[in-house]
C-alpha cells in the first residue's frame, strides 16, 4: 500500500465523519436555501408583472404565495398562484367603442401589449366602471380579469428556470461554507 493511498483513505474517512457532524447544518441549508431561492423568484416575477401590468405588489404577493414543506426529508417550496380572476380597476386599464353604442370593450395592459378582458364599460354612465353580468345573472358586478396564474405561466420562461437552478445552488454552497467555517473554526 503506498503512503498516498493511506492519506486518502484517512481523508475520506474524516470527511464521511464530518459530513455526519454536520448533518443537521446541511439540511438547515437545503431547507433554508430552497425556501430563500422561491422569495427570490416570486420577487423577480412581480416585479416583472408591476411593470407590465400595473398590479400593485401586495395584490401580486397574496395572489402568489408560496407553499413551504415542513416535512423532515422534504426539500420543496412551491410558488402556487391563484387562479381566480383579478378585478380589472386593479389593472391598467383603457376601454375602445365596439358596435353597440352603449357599452365599449375592456383592455387591460398584459405582457405584449394590450388584452381583451371579459365584461364593458357604459361610456354614458356615471362612473364609467368596467362591469359585467356575468357573476350575479342580473346584477352588475365589477369585471375580472386575468389570474395571476395566467400572468405568470406567460412570464415564467426556462431561463427564469435556469437562473432560479443556479442561484438555488449558490445559496446552498454559500450556506453550507458558512457551516463548515462554523463547524471547524
Amino acid at each position: 500500500m503506498a503512503a498516498s493511498d493511506l492519506i486518502e483513505q484517512r481523508g475520506l474517512a474524516e470527511a464521511i465523519q464530518a459530513i455526519g457532524a454536520l448533518k443537521g447544518e446541511i439540511v438547515r441549508a437545503a431547507r433554508g436555501s430552497v425556501g430563500t431561492t422561491a422569495t427570490a423568484t416570486r420577487r423577480r416575477l412581480v416585479v416583472l408583472a408591476m411593470a407590465q401590468t400595473g398590479l400593485r405588489r401586495a395584490l401580486l404577493n397574496s395572489r402568489t404565495p408560496i407553499r413551504r414543506s415542513n416535512r423532515p426529508g422534504d426539500y420543496r417550496a412551491q410558488i402556487r398562484p391563484s387562479q381566480k380572476g383579478i378585478p380589472v380597476p386593479d389593472y391598467r386599464w383603457t376601454h375602445q367603442p365596439t358596435g353597440h353604442p352603449a357599452r365599449h370593450r375592456i383592455l387591460i395592459d398584459w405582457p405584449g401589449g394590450k388584452k381583451v378582458a371579459a365584461g364593458f364599460v357604459n361610456p354614458f354612465g356615471q362612473y364609467q366602471a368596467p362591469l359585467t353580468t356575468r357573476l350575479k345573472g342580473h346584477d352588475l358586478a365589477v369585471a375580472l380579469g386575468p389570474s395571476a396564474a395566467a400572468l405568470l405561466s406567460i412570464l415564467f420562461s426556462d431561463a427564469d428556470l435556469g437562473k432560479s437552478a443556479q442561484a438555488l445552488q449558490n445559496d446552498f454552497l454559500k450556506r453550507l461554507e458558512t457551516a463548515v467555517d462554523r463547524r471547524t473554526g
